[in-house]
């Protein structure tokens, strides 16, 4: 079993970082967020939604 560990440090607050199926896909259709955009306000990272959800 292989654990990975994330640090993600936000400067300010970002929503549905997590929620891959509501907003991404069903809810917006895309249109909003696409999961391979990185979150915003990172500190020394460059995740994007998709490898939050899938790590």
């Amino acid at each position: 079993m292989i654990y990975i560990s994330m640090d993600l440090k936000l400067s300010s607050p970002q929503n549905c970082i997590g929620d891959f199926t509501y907003n991404f896909i069903w809810h917006h259709k895309g249109a909003k967020l696409n999961p391979t955009d990185a979150i915003p306000s990172q500190f020394g990272t460059n995740y994007t939604y998709e490898t939050v959800v899938v790590t």
